[in-house]
């Protein structure tokens, strides 16, 4: 009605024009430079306008409309067991719309901060605040803390926050930096990088409430990336030092490292399987799967990255990582190289939902091995998004409308934790 009203009131007379009715719009012919004067046909406009409203009356309902927004059900994520995994081609994963109980109006960016999220997307709560830059964590066993690394006046450290509320503690406070926190199997120790007693990085051990802090590698080595073994007895590790490149296992005490790889080959990111009996690792260009001690090692994978580690199973059978195709994309293969299979399928689009995009990159087993965490970017948005598929790749679900990082279950796979530049007005905060 009102477009139809607008349309015929909007009929105008111009002095020394023309005027003609074309798919409803007005074409105006100007004649020499002539300056346009106008005004409403203001008889007309009232007969249309008058028989527009009784046409409305005569139609009007004896009811009263009233306009209720609907909310769209959340989504019931429901899981099945695991398929067995066959198929070496690469499946389209099917995408489920997350639930629409965690989108709440972005208040602004700011500094990165840990948040928790229930594994069905719902139920997102903000563990720190502005004040700490949080980079990275990790669980406790018993999933009642979360370690992390935070910058603070410029500096970084470790913190440990307890994830059913309480104040954040920080453990340690030196001049050195401090990075990388990872609590051991038995939940007793932290171990971390810190450049405490040198430049370069060096692998630390501490007890979980920041007391009797120990160096486990000298500063001849430039420690990396490292991993717990499942007894928390020891710590296998990537170092670089001049002829000393390779991977490493060192004990808890004030043991000597020990190297497991030659130093003909740069050897990074290691992954000590659940099982204890392997050791996984990447080597120029290569997924490569060793005994424990450093024998029998044998290549599984071309891989096109050595950033990120590969992830074991909780049965120690099959192996995550990432690799670029065009795309980074997550694979998975046996450990001993058969069934491998792909499991993202990222390319750009305009979809909505959308697809991942881009890239697919970091992800983690759940506990249970049927399922599987990871971050992909979205469209032509440099964000990033924390995702949940099937073991096999399918039922792709989207958990969070904004910045998600670094995503990890936690022990119980009842939860998962992020890292979040963004804030929502309507944010739950322990």
């Amino acid at each position: 009605l009102t477009c139809i009203i607008c349309q015929y009131t909007m009929v105008w007379r111009w002095q020394r024009e023309h005027y003609h009715w074309i798919t409803g719009k007005i074409l105006v012919m100007p004649r020499e430079k002539d300056t346009m004067k106008f005004k409403p046909l203001l008889t007309q406009n009232m007969v249309i306008v008058w028989l527009n409203l009784l046409l409305l009356v005569a139609c009007r309902s004896d009811s009263t409309v009233t306009w209720i927004p609907t909310l769209a059900p959340t989504p019931t994520v429901t899981w099945t067991s695991t398929p067995t995994l066959t198929s070496t081609t690469a499946r389209v994963p099917t995408l489920t719309p997350a639930p629409t109980s965690i989108v709440d109006p972005m208040l602004y960016l700011s500094n990165a901060k840990l948040y928790l999220i229930m594994a069905d997307g719902s139920h997102r709560i903000r563990l720190t605040d502005d004040s700490l830059e949080v980079s990275c964590f990790s669980w406790s066993p018993d999933g009642e803390w979360l370690a992390f690394e935070a910058e603070l006046d410029g500096k970084s450290d470790i913190y440990v926050v307890k994830v059913n509320g309480g104040q954040i503690e920080r453990l340690t406070n030196d001049p050195g930096e401090s990075c990388c926190p990872a609590w051991s199997p038995d939940g007793q120790r932290i171990a971390f990088l810190s450049k405490r007693h040198s430049r370069d990085w060096g692998l630390f051990l501490m007890n979980a409430d920041g007391s009797d802090i120990i160096e486990l590698t000298d500063s001849n080595l430039r420690v990396s990336r490292f991993s717990w073994s499942p007894d928390s007895k020891r710590l296998a590790f990537a170092a670089e030092g001049e002829e000393q490149s390779g991977i490493y296992v060192v004990g808890t005490g004030k043991d000597q490292p020990i190297r497991l790889t030659d130093n003909l080959r740069s050897s990074w990111s290691p992954a000590w399987s659940p099982d204890g009996q392997h050791i996984a690792y990447m080597s120029e260009g290569r997924l490569v799967v060793m005994d424990s001690e450093g024998g029998h090692a044998e290549e599984i994978a071309v891989v096109s990255t050595s950033d990120y580690p590969p992830r074991w199973s909780p049965d120690s059978r099959r192996l995550l990582f990432m690799s670029w195709n065009g795309n980074f994309e997550i694979y998975a293969v046996n450990a001993d190289g058969s069934d491998f299979s792909q499991l993202t399928v990222s390319r750009w689009s305009q979809a909505s939902p959308p697809p991942i995009s881009a890239w697919s990159v970091e992800p983690e087993w759940s506990p249970d091995g049927r399922y599987i965490t990871f971050m992909g970017y979205q469209n032509n948005d440099i964000t990033q998004q924390v995702y949940v598929m099937r073991a096999d790749g399918s039922q792709l679900h989207l958990l969070t409308h904004e910045q998600g990082l670094n995503p990890a279950w936690s022990p119980d796979g009842n939860r998962i934790a992020f890292i979040s530049r963004y804030r929502y007005t309507n944010e739950t905060v322990k």
